[in-house]
């Protein structure tokens, strides 16, 4: 997973209406952001990796490490603007002596719920689909499994990570339908075999790995080497070529989602 703020383009400028110093903002490519903010600014991502919640077959929150990805700035007019989709977190510090914000956090909450004030989540998404919601836990760590945070919420839902299936069931949740985070195996009863050629948003299923057409590239109506599938697996979600994904030349089945799901 790359440097997520390295596709980020940031302009200093007019910027800013803040409101909630801890609110989450959902945006499109290509929005802009303006938040009111007034002293020393530290941008956040998390650290790829894989985060075990289940270990020697006991269930327990590991913390996510978020690092500092560029050096602390000061401005009292800035301005955000989302070239590409994902999850990233600013925060800042006020006063005539701005507190100095640490370079780590290890937290099972993500920054904008671990510092209580002062920090917010910016969500970016590609378009309004299926898919397009999918993009929005780029930049997001694996965790095996994604659990209830207390007072927080879902992992998944606060976008702090996601495995393979939960990451899948995601962007139905944030489509509004009502599919529980139920993993691999249990996704399969929100399913159903596909009945056409694949298309942008057939579900992959490899049995332990669960996967989703993102663009069909090669081959139309086919699943092939050239096709991008977007997952999470190893150390997070990321988009990558057919041939590249670990489960390549292992059998799979091609999916839908039902079409009478409920809402939640």
């Amino acid at each position: 997973m790359k440097n997520g703020f390295l596709f980020f383009a940031l302009f200093f400028s007019t910027l800013l209406s803040a409101g909630d110093s801890t609110a989450t903002h959902l945006l499109r490519t290509g929005d802009t952001l303006r938040l009111r903010i007034y002293g020393n600014v530290v941008a956040y991502e998390a650290v790829p990796g894989e985060y075990e919640n289940l270990r020697q077959g006991t269930l327990s929150l590991v913390p996510v490490t978020y690092r500092a990805a560029q050096k602390p700035f000061y401005t009292d007019d800035l301005s955000f603007h989302a070239a590409f989709p994902g999850t990233y977190y600013f925060a800042w510090s006020t006063g005539s002596v701005p507190v100095s914000l640490p370079d780590t956090i290890r937290s099972v909450k993500p920054p904008h719920l671990f510092f209580k004030q002062n920090c917010v989540q910016i969500v970016v998404r590609e378009r309004d689909d299926y898919v397009g919601y999918l993009t929005e836990l780029l930049h997001t760590p694996f965790i095996l499994p994604p659990m209830q945070v207390p007072h927080a919420g879902h992992q998944a839902d606060i976008r702090a990570g996601a495995d393979c299936a939960e990451l899948a069931i995601y962007g139905k949740r944030r489509e509004g339908f009502k599919v529980p985070y139920c993993g691999p195996m249990g996704i399969k009863k929100y399913l159903d075999t596909l009945s056409g050629p694949p298309e942008r948003g057939t579900v992959i299923h490899f049995g332990g790995q669960v996967s989703v057409l993102y663009e069909d590239r090669g081959v139309k109506g086919e699943i092939d080497d050239e096709d991008l599938l977007i997952e999470s697996y190893g150390t997070g979600t990321q988009i990558v070529a057919f041939r590249d994904c670990a489960y390549h030349g292992r059998k799979f089945g091609l999916y839908s989602w039902k079409k009478k799901l409920s809402r939640l």
